[in-house]
C-alpha cells in the first residue's frame, strides 16, 4: 500500500523468506499474490523466481497458474538451471503469451538473453547499463557476433563482481566497488555484516573496469 500511495506502478514479488526453510505449496503461492493483490490492486505484479535449488523454487506448473493471473504482468526469472529455465519459459509461454518474461541472470546474461525472453531485469544494470542494452540490441537482431562480442567486454567486469557463483552480499559490495571505479557512485560504503571488497579484488575491478572503457578513479 505504501509503495502504490508512493506512486509505483508495479511491485516485484519475491517469495517470503521462511519459504526458503521450509518450503510452500502451490496454494500458498497463489493466496499470497492474491493477498498482495487485494492490498494493493491498482499494481501490477512481478513474479521474482527464485533459484532452482532453493525451497522457495517455483515449479513450471505453478508458473503456469501464476501466468493465469490477470493482475500478473511479468515474471523476473533466475532459476540459474538452464534445463529448468526453458521448461518454465515454455510453460508460462504456453499458460498466457502476453505476459513478460525478464532474465535475472546476472552472472550469465548472453545465454539467458538468447531463450526467447523479452528482457532483462538485474542489478547488474546499476553497473553497465549501456553495455547490456548493447547486449539485448545485439540478441534481438538476431546478430550472434556482436552479442558475443559485448559479452566479451561484460565477461571480465561479471567475474570481478560474481566470480564464478551468484550474487551475494560480497558480490553487491563489489559491484558497489566497481561503480565506484566507474564514477557512478561517490562512495563504495557497504553496510555491515557484508564486507567491503578486499585490494586484490579491487585490483581485479580497476582492471576490468580499464578493459571496458569505464576507469574514471
Amino acid at each position: 500500500r505504501a509503495a502504490q500511495a508512493a506512486g509505483a506502478a508495479a511491485l516485484d514479488v519475491m517469495p517470503p523468506h521462511h519459504w526458503l526453510r521450509f518450503g510452500f505449496t502451490p496454494g500458498h503461492a497463489l493466496q499470497y499474490f492474491e493477498a498482495i493483490h487485494r492490498a494493493a490492486p491498482e499494481l501490477d505484479l512481478v513474479c521474482h523466481v527464485y533459484p532452482a535449488w532453493t525451497r522457495a523454487s517455483y515449479s513450471s506448473q505453478l508458473l503456469a497458474e501464476l501466468a493465469r493471473l490477470p493482475y500478473l504482468q511479468a515474471f523476473k526469472v533466475g532459476q540459474r538451471d538452464m534445463n529448468k529455465y526453458a521448461r518454465d519459459i515454455q510453460a508460462i509461454r504456453e499458460a498466457n503469451p502476453a505476459k513478460a518474461i525478464l532474465t535475472c541472470h546476472d552472472e550469465y546474461l548472453l545465454a539467458s538473453m538468447v531463450q526467447g525472453v523479452d528482457g532483462a531485469l538485474v542489478g547488474f544494470a546499476t553497473f553497465i547499463p549501456q553495455l547490456i542494452i548493447d547486449l539485448w540490441a545485439a540478441v534481438k537482431a538476431g546478430d550472434l557476433k556482436k552479442a558475443m562480442e559485448v559479452q566479451a567486454v561484460i565477461t571480465p567486469l561479471k567475474d570481478a563482481v560474481y566470480g564464478g557463483g551468484e550474487p551475494t552480499g560480497e558480490a553487491h559490495a563489489r559491484m558497489k566497488g566497481g561503480m565506484y571505479l566507474a564514477g557512478v557512485l561517490e562512495r563504495a560504503t557497504v553496510r555491515p555484516p557484508t564486507e567491503a571488497p578486499n585490494p586484490q579484488e579491487m585490483d581485479a575491478l580497476r582492471a576490468a573496469c580499464r578493459q571496458a572503457g569505464l576507469l574514471r578513479r
